[in-house]
């Protein structure tokens, strides 16, 4: 079978460490603001500013790197990258400014955004159809671990100081992942893409660059329901439910625990089934009716500590937080077989991209909503998850075999 090579296993293997060692820069660092702060000597504004460069790095260059990928191929691509970033890391090791500092962050989230579309369009060009889904989800788990890593490690590098601990760590780990990819990540074996279901990225499909433009839309619109998690439902557990600070950081952190457990499971799940929307289409309604149960709970007036409404608030959030961040690996998988030979790695590039604005604008837009009313917080997330329900069944053609 084409793509079939037990040398598939080796190529993965290279994506998911390439992908940690990402992850530990552009979502380990901000998780360790405190750190930064200190070890920096940045008050919360310039803190804020230092994380959004590292961000807007990232953000902006995941539709280049993805178009590049194409180009010049996935080793390439990601040993360039992860080489780059391990300069901005380097950099931001000498104070020589704070100016300099946004710099060699920016620097550091542009080498970084390399990976995600690389790693990805690598394992799917060596994986066949029937074990496509199953490796997109290994090499998608990377991303939690490789953040969990940096929140772990980061803080305690060398005592505790950034300058000669967090950023060396992550110079160290970037060279050596760039010499990893370079000798280890090659082209897929020859033949046809396994399991491509069409050319849907500047192609001359027309039904393929429309299913592939509502994946966009899809994406997007499930990654509301992520970043009303990751930015908003900590303030409603702890100003709505009436619940510690410290219990809510737990629930969200076993929200995403479990999260990267379905984001896992969901792969061997997407190879078995007939058509992958089907199941992006059950993720969907899951969400749309999880969030309405929200909304009915946080109308309760007073959610008094062991209540029932209490109770189900927590457990919505504790649910809807792991459903919020398991579909990925299926949208990413469609998004590269739409896309075909030769187009995947802007497919993954544009979609990251998408999907990275979106969580990047919505938290802020979601808080600002739920000062006024929760439960009309919950129901756009609802909205978007019946929207994304929507369009995954009008177009039920992405991802079957054609």
């Amino acid at each position: 079978m084409v793509g079939a090579h037990p040398y598939r296993w080796v190529v993965l293997a290279a994506g998911f460490t390439a992908q940690v060692v990402s992850s530990a820069v552009f979502q380990g660092l901000p998780s360790i603001a405190p750190t930064l702060s200190a070890g920096l000597d940045l008050d919360a504004a310039r803190l804020g500013l230092a994380i959004g460069a590292l961000n807007l790095g990232l953000t902006a260059a995941l539709w280049p790197w993805g178009r590049l990928v194409d180009r010049w191929g996935e080793r390439s691509v990601m040993s360039a990258g992860m080489a780059l970033c391990a300069v901005g890391c380097a950099m931001a090791i000498v104070d020589a400014g704070y100016v300099t500092l946004l710099v060699s962050l920016a620097l550091a989230g542009v080498g970084a955004a390399s990976v995600p579309a690389a790693s990805g369009s690598a394992v799917l060009a060596w994986f066949p159809r029937r074990g496509r889904g199953l490796a997109m989800g290994i090499r998608q788990t990377a991303m939690p671990v490789g953040a969990a890593l940096g929140a772990f490690v980061l803080p305690h590098a060398a005592g505790g100081d950034v300058r000669s601990g967090a950023f060396p760590v992550l110079v160290v780990a970037s060279t050596v992942v760039a010499g990893i990819v370079l000798v280890a990540v090659r082209p897929g074996p020859p033949g046809p893409f396994p399991g491509a279901v069409g050319s849907a990225v500047d192609g001359d499909d027309a039904q393929g660059r429309s299913d592939s433009r509502r994946l966009v839309l899809v994406a997007c619109l499930l990654t509301v329901s992520q970043a009303l998690v990751l930015g908003a439902a900590g303030l409603f557990l702890v100003d709505q439910v009436g619940v510690s600070a410290g219990l809510a950081a737990s629930v969200l952190g076993a929200a995403q625990l479990v999260g990267a457990a379905l984001r896992l499971l969901s792969g061997p799940v997407a190879d078995r089934v007939a058509s992958r929307l089907s199941l992006l289409r059950i993720v969907s309604l899951a969400l749309a009716v999880g969030w309405v149960v929200t909304a009915a709970s946080a109308t309760v007036e007073a959610l008094a500590p062991g209540t029932a409404a209490q109770v189900a608030a927590v457990g919505c959030i504790l649910v809807l937080g792991a459903l919020s961040v398991s579909w990925n690996t299926v949208t990413t998988t469609i998004a590269a077989e739409l896309a075909g030979p030769g187009r995947a790695g802007r497919a993954l590039g544009r979609q990251y991209t998408a999907t990275g604005l979106t969580v990047t604008a919505a938290p802020a837009l979601l808080i600002a909503l739920g000062s006024v009313s929760w439960p009309l917080v919950f129901l756009v997330a609802a909205g978007s998850g019946s929207g994304a329900a929507r369009l995954c069944r009008v177009g039920a053609e992405v991802g079957n075999d054609r």
